[in-house]
């Protein structure tokens, strides 16, 4: 493991050349959706794909009001991971079908387990700003909040697990779990003194078997 994790960082994914925006991620995400938010329908869940002529048709219904709808295209670009595309009725041919399948296989299932601290107790005690912990334990990784440097509060991924063998570590009760618990210092004594607070709403945890459910693709806040 340790040979591995060493290299993480050298992957094309994660390389010190790729910045994070301002306001994280999703603000490149968000950015998008400004300017194309007359061309976008939230909350359409996917229910086929057809090939129609040499174009395609999408079956869509919405979330809220559980309308079907259609839309015809000249082309359809399929950004979900392919585990949701096989879940997906649609007439693709046999060979790219079972290229979907052989690579769905492939996704092991993943849980994340996110808390706000109090206080930046990793900034303050151990002077870590940003990045990430690799551990030994179930966890597997913890990751520091490279925004707010110095601020009162922060956010942390206490946990971000990916195996097949998932189903032993997931539970609700991840995301009550003390930080000594989550935080990779020593076993036997806490790696900070003031576990934090969990108040309503402050929790978050994606269930892999949630993914299942067509209706739930992007895991559940916990309130």
């Amino acid at each position: 493991m340790l040979r591995w994790t060493m290299l993480f960082g050298e992957g094309y994914e994660q390389q010190a050349t790729i910045m994070e925006p301002t306001g994280g991620m999703d603000a490149v995400a968000h950015a998008f959706y400004r300017r194309t938010r007359r061309f976008i329908t939230l909350d359409a869940q996917v229910t086929a794909l057809r090939r129609l002529g040499s174009g395609a048709r999408v079956t869509w219904r919405d979330r809220a009001t559980g309308r079907v709808s259609t839309w015809d295209a000249d082309h359809v670009i399929v950004t979900v991971p392919l585990p949701v595309v096989s879940s997906i009725d649609n007439d693709l041919s046999p060979k790219v079908k079972a290229a979907v399948e052989a690579g769905a296989r492939v996704y092991p299932p993943a849980v994340k387990t996110a808390f706000q601290a109090q206080r930046r107790w990793w900034e303050q005690d151990h002077g870590i700003y940003g990045g990430i912990s690799w551990t030994t334990r179930d966890i597997t990784q913890v990751w520091y909040p490279s925004a707010g440097i110095h601020g009162r509060k922060g956010i942390l991924v206490g946990a971000y697990i990916w195996s097949h063998d998932l189903g032993r570590s997931v539970s609700v009760a991840w995301a009550n779990m003390p930080c000594a618990r989550t935080h990779p210092g020593p076993r036997r004594r806490p790696a900070h003194r003031d576990p934090p607070r969990l108040n309503r709403g402050t929790g978050a945890y994606a269930r892999p078997e949630r993914h299942l459910k067509p209706a739930t693709k992007a895991g559940q806040v916990m309130r």
